[in-house]
C-alpha cells in the first residue's frame, strides 16, 4: 500500500489504513482534488476551519474576509486581531447579500496570507461567487479558503478547476 506506515504491520492496522485511503480517494474525487493525501478529516466544519486558520496564519499576517462570515471563521479571527496577532480587512456584502469578488480582490495587499469566504448559508440561501473569486486570486500569493460547511453535498464544488486552495466542510 502506498504510504502505508511501516509501524502498522498488523491486520487491523492495515484494514484501517485501507479504509482511510479509500475515504480520502472518495472525498478527493467528490471535491475535485487530484491528490487524496490532501484530504484531512476533522470533527466537522468548525474544527476544519480552526485547523486551517491555525495551520496557516502566523503573527503579522493579513486576512481578507467579509462581513457575513459565520462565527466559526469570525470568532477566532476577531480574537487574534484584538490580540494584535493578525490584521484583517472585512469586505461588505451588497444589499443582495453577495460579496463582490472585485471588492475582495482590491482588499488583498502584498502581505495578505489568506482570503476566507463562506460559500453559502442556509439562513439567507445565498451562494457567494467563490469560483469567480478563486479565478481572480489565482495570480496572487494569498491562499484561498472556502467554508463549504453549508453547501457541500448540495452544490457542486471543484477545488482544482476553480483554484480553491483549502476547503472546509
Amino acid at each position: 500500500l502506498a504510504g502505508f506506515p511501516a509501524a502498522t504491520s498488523h491486520a487491523p492496522g492495515r484494514a484501517g489504513w485501507e479504509l482511510l485511503t479509500a475515504a480520502r480517494r472518495e472525498a478527493a474525487e467528490f471535491f475535485g482534488l487530484s491528490q487524496p493525501e490532501g484530504v484531512i478529516f476533522s470533527a466537522g466544519g468548525t474544527d476544519a476551519l480552526t485547523m486551517a486558520l491555525r495551520g496557516i496564519l502566523k503573527d503579522g499576517d493579513h486576512v481578507v474576509t467579509s462581513d457575513c462570515e459565520r462565527a466559526a471563521t469570525a470568532r477566532p479571527l476577531t480574537q487574534w486581531e484584538r490580540r494584535g496577532r493578525i490584521s484583517r480587512t472585512r469586505v461588505e456584502a451588497g444589499k443582495d447579500g453577495i460579496v463582490d469578488p472585485q471588492a475582495t480582490l482590491r482588499a488583498v495587499a502584498h502581505r495578505t496570507r489568506l482570503v476566507v469566504r463562506g460559500h453559502g448559508g442556509e439562513a439567507l440561501g445565498i451562494l457567494q461567487p467563490v469560483e469567480e473569486l478563486a479565478r481572480l486570486l489565482r495570480d496572487r500569493p494569498a491562499l484561498f479558503l472556502v467554508d463549504a460547511s453549508h453547501t457541500a453535498g448540495t452544490v457542486p464544488l471543484d477545488m482544482e478547476a476553480w483554484g480553491v486552495d483549502l476547503l472546509a466542510t
